[in-house]
């Protein structure tokens, strides 16, 4: 009986099986939190948990509240919110495949850099930001996001600023130029039909009031197994063997505040939230990215899908060696399990240890020998209580 369950959902995607299970989800949940030493607090909106982290009544707003021009009709509002190395950038060039969407790479990216200033607060600075760009409002930026090239190069339709600067800096000052170019881009946002923002530096429960404010915002939370994550902010140099297991610990405590959050959220708002696993994408390319156009409202045509066959089942690229920025490959599936090949099995002890309650909530199974790690033709990396012991 279990092998014959096991076997019929080895065609399903992840968030299919976690599904699956969802009735062993408070249970699951209860174990994860007591792990992760934390209490409850009836005081606190998101889920009732206390989780050492603000709540949504402490988000700094924008100061100077500005709304849209009455009667115009403004790009509905589509959030990626994920992690570092988490394959967001693959999403991110799924989407802007639809002519209509204005996509922008990790607004926030030059505000996490540059604030370091006694009294501000990265937060106030990052929803005003946010919601600059949700409203089509640019020219409320400081100076210091266009000095990000990644915010619009990565656009196909937002680097229209950097080609106007470009152009436009040898005939005017600096400030004339960026201010010309401002309103250009401006022009282009309030044209577009959606704005995709790919996000990895705010926490789920501060979109709370976001999700009240724009009624039509959707948020697509991708998450990656944290192993592969990990191993690859390992090599762009985040933390070092040192500081590993606090750093893997403070990492995956985060995206757990962040999928318990999305739980909430889910249920305040139905509809508006959908999780998504970078493995299902990779493996399930076309179907996840069906499922990903449906949810957010964009059209899913026969270009769409054939761009994104050519961009997981093509020719051999750059990515297929390591290329740490690529999105283009040529087995999207047989990459997303790549890390599998590489990574020290005492990197995935230590991970598992530290990832416990995470692994937990996103019925993820410890890895429990080298053998195990290194046979991709075990579907371990999922569980289904009772069927694990099968297929492991």
């Amino acid at each position: 009986m279990m092998k014959k369950l096991a076997n019929e959902t080895s065609n399903m995607t992840w968030i299919e099986e976690k599904k699956l299970n969802s009735d062993l989800s408070n249970k699951v949940t209860i174990l994860a939190l007591k792990q992760c030493n934390t209490d409850y607090d009836t005081n606190n909106d998101i889920g009732n948990l206390k989780l050492g982290i603000p709540g949504p009544d402490t988000i700094l707003r924008n100061e100077r509240e500005i709304k849209p021009e009455p009667h115009r009709r403004m790009p509905k509002k589509i959030v990626i919110l994920t992690y570092m190395r988490s394959g967001s950038s693959f999403i991110g060039d799924i989407l802007q495949r639809d002519p209509g969407v204005f996509y922008l790479f990790e607004p926030l990216r030059m505000i996490q850099h540059s604030v370091r200033a006694p009294g501000e607060n990265f937060l106030k600075m990052s929803a005003r930001t946010f919601e600059a760009w949700l409203d089509c409002r640019p020219e409320d930026l400081g100076i210091v996001v266009w000095d990000d090239g990644f915010l619009t190069s990565k656009s196909n339709r937002a680097k229209v600023f950097h080609s106007c600067f470009k152009e436009e800096r040898p005939k005017r000052t600096v400030e004339d130029a960026r201010a010309f170019c401002t309103q250009k881009i401006k022009k282009v946002c309030l044209s577009s039909a959606n704005i995709v923002t790919k996000i990895i530096r705010m926490p789920m429960y501060i979109f709370d009031e976001s999700l009240q404010k724009y009624e039509d915002m959707k948020i697509v939370h991708l998450i990656r197994d944290p192993r592969p994550t990990l191993l690859s902010q390992r090599a762009y140099g985040n933390f070092n063997e040192k500081n590993m297991i606090a750093y893997a610990t403070r990492y995956c405590n985060r995206v757990l505040r962040d999928v318990l959050a999305a739980e909430f959220l889910e249920k305040k708002y139905p509809g508006r939230i959908l999780t998504l696993f970078y493995e299902d994408l990779a493996k399930h390319t076309v179907k996840v990215g069906r499922q990903l156009y449906s949810f957010t409202g964009l059209n899913f045509t026969k270009d769409v899908e054939l761009y994104i066959h050519n961009i997981t089942k093509g020719k051999p690229t750059a990515c297929d060696k390591g290329h740490t920025m690529c999105t283009i490959k040529s087995n999207s599936a047989a990459l997303a399990e790549k890390w599998r090949d590489k990574i020290d099995f005492t990197f995935v002890q230590h991970v598992d240890e530290a990832c416990k309650p995470l692994l937990y909530e996103l019925r993820l199974k410890e890895i429990p020998t080298l053998k195990k790690l290194r046979d991709k033709d075990l579907n371990h990396l999922m569980i289904l209580d009772g069927v694990d012991d099968k297929i492991a």
